[in-house]
This record gives C-alpha cells, sequence and structure tokens, in this order.
C-alpha cells in the first residue's frame, strides 16, 4: 500500500507538460506525455505494481509508504536538530550602534562598542563548547558590525584558526550596510577566508535608497554603498537584499538593470524581502506613512517579478526547489546564542538591544529551564495551527519563531510561498531545469502568465490560494492492483 505525498504539488509547465514536485524531499519528476495518462490513473487511486512510472515515484517519494506518517517525520527531525552536539552556532553585535538612519530600523540604537573583556569571555566560550563539535557558524550582525572592524577580523581570525585545530568545518556571513566595507576591508576579510555570505542591503536605485536608508546626518549612501558592492563582489560571497514596500518596485528594477552593466551578473545573489513591523519603530513609521508596507500576498506577487528579471539577467536567486527542507531559525536550538556588546545573550536577531528579552550573559551558563530561554524552546510548527496542516511546511517550517510568540497575525507569520505556492515553483523548476521554456512566457506579464497557465488539478491535490492549506475529499491512501 502506497499514499501520495501531501507535500506535492502538480505544476503545468508553459508547453503542456507536467512537473510533480515535492517540498519535503525536494525531488521533482517531469511527466512525460505517456505517463500524465499514468498520472490520471494514480490520481484515482490505481497504481500497477511494478510499472517504471510508479518505480519512479516511488524513489522520489511522490508515493510514500501508506504507515509513513510525514509530520511525525519533520517533528522528530525538527527536535533532533535544534538539541544537535555536532553544531556550534555563534552570532556576535559587537556593537548595536550604526552609522545608518533608516527609516524602518526596528533597533533601538545606543552607542558602545564590545570591550575587550567581552572579546576574551568569548573565546573562552568557543574554546569550551566547540572540541567534538562538526560544525561552527558564525553570524557577524548588529548595528553595523564594521564599526568594530578589528574586533571582527581578530575574532574572524581565532575562529579560523582554532576551527583548524579541531577539524571543524567553519563558516562565517555578516549582515553589513556597506558603507565601511572598503577594498582593504574586503581584501582582509576574504584573506581569512570561510565566508559564505555576505549580506548587503540596498532598496533600490539611488533615489528611493537614499530616503531609506540615509546617513545620521541625513546625506545620501547609494553611492558609496554601491561602488564597494561593486568591488567587493570580486572578492567575498555578496548577497544584495532589497527590502520592498509598496512605493519602490521600480527602483529595484532600475538598480538591477544598473548593476548588470556594471558587473558580472552571475557573480551576485539578489534576493527581495518585504518591510516588516517587527518593532515599535516600524510600528510608528508605518502609522505615519514613511512606509507603505505590503501585505504578504501583495508582496508575493511582485517578488515573482523582480526574481524573473534578476534570473533573466543572470543574477543568482532563492530558489525553492534547491534550499534544504526543514529549515531551523537558530533563535529555536540550544546550540546557537547570540552576543551583545556587553556580553549580554539573546535568542533572536531582533531583540538585540532588549535588556528584557535576554536569555543570560557570556561568562554564565545558559539556564536552558529560565522563563527566557524556554518560551524559544516550546516552539514547535508541527504541533500549532495553520502550520502543521500547511502544505507548504517543509519549505518555511513554520516561519519566524518570533513573530509566533509575540501574536503576529497569520498573514505576517506566514512566508510569501504560502500565498502562490504553484507560482513560485513553476517559476523556480523552469528556471532551474526548463530555461528554454523562460521566453514562452509574455515578457510584461510573467508571473501573472505562470498563475494563469496552471491546470486545475484533482481534488486531492487542489489548494486553497486564499489560506494556502491543502483541501481534500479523500485520505491520499492509494491501493495497488
Amino acid at each position: 500500500m502506497v499514499k501520495l505525498s501531501r507535500y506535492t504539488q502538480e505544476l503545468c509547465l508553459p508547453d503542456g507538460n507536467l512537473v510533480l514536485a515535492n517540498l519535503l524531499w525536494n525531488t521533482f519528476v517531469e511527466l512525460t506525455p505517456a505517463e500524465q495518462d499514468y498520472w490520471t490513473l494514480i490520481k484515482k487511486g490505481v497504481v500497477q505494481d511494478g510499472a517504471d512510472f510508479a518505480k519512479r515515484l516511488t524513489a522520489s517519494r511522490i508515493l510514500i509508504s501508506d504507515d509513513f506518517d510525514e509530520l511525525e517525520f519533520m517533528r522528530s527531525t525538527y527536535r533532533r536538530n535544534r538539541h544537535s552536539p555536532d553544531v556550534l552556532g555563534l552570532t556576535i553585535a559587537p556593537t548595536i550602534d550604526c552609522n545608518l538612519a533608516c527609516i524602518y530600523c526596528y533597533e533601538n540604537k545606543r552607542r558602545g562598542m564590545i570591550t575587550p573583556e567581552v572579546e576574551q569571555k568569548i573565546k573562552y566560550y568557543v574554546a569550551d563548547l566547540l572540541p567534538g563539535r562538526k560544525k561552527f557558524n558564525v553570524i557577524w550582525y548588529g548595528g553595523e558590525p564594521l564599526l568594530c572592524k578589528d574586533v571582527v577580523l581578530s575574532l574572524s581570525e581565532y575562529f579560523r584558526d582554532r576551527s583548524r585545530e579541531l577539524n571543524v568545518t567553519y563558516s562565517a556571513q555578516m549582515t553589513t550596510n556597506a558603507m565601511l566595507l572598503s577594498l582593504s576591508v574586503a581584501h582582509d576579510m576574504a584573506s581569512i577566508g570561510g565566508w559564505t555570505r555576505v549580506q548587503i542591503t540596498i532598496d533600490g536605485s539611488h533615489r528611493y535608497h537614499n530616503a531609506r536608508r540615509p546617513a545620521k546626518g541625513g546625506q545620501g549612501t547609494f553611492g558609496q554603498i554601491y561602488a564597494n558592492l561593486v568591488q567587493a563582489v570580486e572578492m567575498l560571497p555578496i548577497s544584495l537584499r532589497m527590502n520592498v514596500d509598496a512605493q519602490n518596485m521600480d527602483g529595484c528594477l532600475e538598480l538591477l538593470e544598473k548593476l548588470a552593466s556594471d558587473m558580472e551578473a552571475s557573480k551576485l545573489h539578489v534576493y527581495f524581502s518585504p518591510v516588516h513591523l517587527y518593532g515599535k519603530g516600524c510600528r510608528d513609521i508605518a502609522e505615519n506613512g514613511s512606509v507603505d508596507i505590503l501585505d504578504h500576498k501583495t508582496f508575493s506577487d511582485q517578488n515573482l517579478i523582480l526574481t524573473q528579471r534578476a534570473r533573466e539577467l543572470g543574477f543568482k536567486t532563492d530558489n525553492a526547489l534547491r534550499k534544504s527542507s526543514l529549515r531551523q531559525c537558530q533563535a529555536v536550538s540550544t546550540h546557537s546564542i547570540i552576543v551583545e556588546p556587553d556580553g549580554g545573550l539573546q535568542r533572536c536577531w531582533t531583540e538585540v538591544g532588549d535588556n528584557d528579552r535576554r536569555i543570560g550573559d557570556i561568562s554564565a551558563p545558559v539556564e536552558i529551564d529560565a522563563t527566557p530561554a524556554l518560551r524559544w524552546l516550546r516552539f514547535d510548527p508541527t504541533t500549532m495551527e495553520p502550520c502543521r496542516t500547511c502544505e507548504v511546511l517543509p519549505s518555511c517550517f513554520g516561519g519566524c519563531p518570533q513573530r509566533h510568540l509575540d501574536s503576529r497575525p497569520v498573514e505576517m507569520i506566514c512566508a510569501g510561498i504560502r500565498f502562490n505556492t504553484k507560482a513560485v515553483l513553476l517559476a523556480d523548476y523552469i528556471a532551474s531545469h526548463r530555461p528554454d521554456l523562460i521566453q514562452r512566457v509574455p515578457p510584461i506579464t510573467k508571473a501573472r502568465a505562470l498563475d494563469d497557465a496552471l491546470v486545475q488539478i484533482s481534488p486531492q491535490m487542489t489548494a486553497s490560494r486564499s489560506t494556502g492549506r491543502a483541501s481534500s475529499s479523500s485520505d491520499g491512501r492509494l491501493s495497488s492492483v
């Protein structure tokens, strides 16, 4: 006895072929015309034992054993990963101060840099906990971490050397506004190595960006950041983030065109993110109209258009069919912490600087069962609605835990893929495996054309666009005949 995996999506390509894509197992099968007939029978509950097509679907886990509980598999994997003894994660905010005054920033900026004492305690922490691990991942955050450039470089060298001594795989990431990412700084970072991602934010072309991300004195920052990005991409794995609201989509498209003319697009990863209401500061800005925030459904549609254009220009982009499923936020794990400039510890980036949310101090062991830490460990999307019954759970795995714990509306908690699942997967599949079909989509209305091309599928596979949940008239079980 076999059944259809509940995380399988049926997609219709512009040339009429069907693709079956599974979000849990990251598999896909493109059907030949003959196989489409077999697929119709399978959806009716008929499986031919030994048929090559049935074997192919089983190998891809489109069909799974009748007694296999996918939700329980995800739950046990999630719990095992959050307590993994193989990984050590460390996010360091060497300062909460910043040299920009972004209008939508959620952080309560305050002066102060990491002290030599805290820097030494971080080394002690790593020396104590790194032995026996297999992976060590460091993230530099802030404020603006490059305001403490010397600390970043010094500790990075220590982390790299210590990892080599212990035969631990070391990787590092950074979130920076890039105002201080000069040619020499980029060179020094590249010389240390280990970098897997350096995220830089530019919110569209200069007129949009400068209005949103000015310097503290009000000066425009686009020119400096842009110049630093273009030269840094030759040495570091740069990921460009564009924060999108209802006003700057045209500016994002303009920026893509400019970047494509000034650099080799294939060297730069690009992605887009909606402006979120993380903290009180963000809410105040939204209420007075300084930022016109998009709902996630609207952003999801715009993201398709922006991502498609980025792909046409040759940039690297995110792809749901390439991402590992069951991705876990560090905030809900026991092996990752965030260190603030004075040594305070947090679980979530969005709570850096909020003393009331601290879970401890770098100089003392974290009390896992204390209330500030325990609230994160109680989070499990496989046990709560709407996540546990959502058809895209393997992809987003609950979205942002902090928004759940802060009791935000469901529309704000859910990842964008919930609102246009098939359109996203279809675009991602074409980009990855059928680029020959891209030009068959009308150039002006690509995102909508992809959506309109979807076929009407059986009740067992139909997903409600309004709720993102799969609706089914049966239990999905298939019998062998």
